[in-house]
């Protein structure tokens, strides 16, 4: 990967790379939770954060056979 840190890709770039295989969803998810810790108290941005909820809510992406697929909505909205 080059130097773009995760929290810089568009939407798009961050789901062609979680279908290509070359990030995963937890590294996506662990990056935004770091950025939140590291600018939100001076933004004040969050009511609450639930980092501790994020990973259970993950997609598996490791395995060979999730390589690539896509399910439309996330994991996060059907447990709702």
């Amino acid at each position: 990967m080059s130097n773009t840190k995760l929290f810089e890709l568009s939407i798009a770039d961050a789901g062609r790379k979680l279908r290509d295989g070359s990030i995963t969803s937890t590294a996506l998810t662990e990056d935004a939770l770091s950025r939140i810790a590291a600018i939100d108290p001076a933004l004040d941005s969050f009511i609450t954060v639930t980092a501790d909820r994020a990973a259970p809510m993950l997609w598996p992406r490791t395995s060979p056979s999730s390589k690539g697929s896509t399910t439309g909505r996330c994991r996060a909205c059907l447990t709702r």
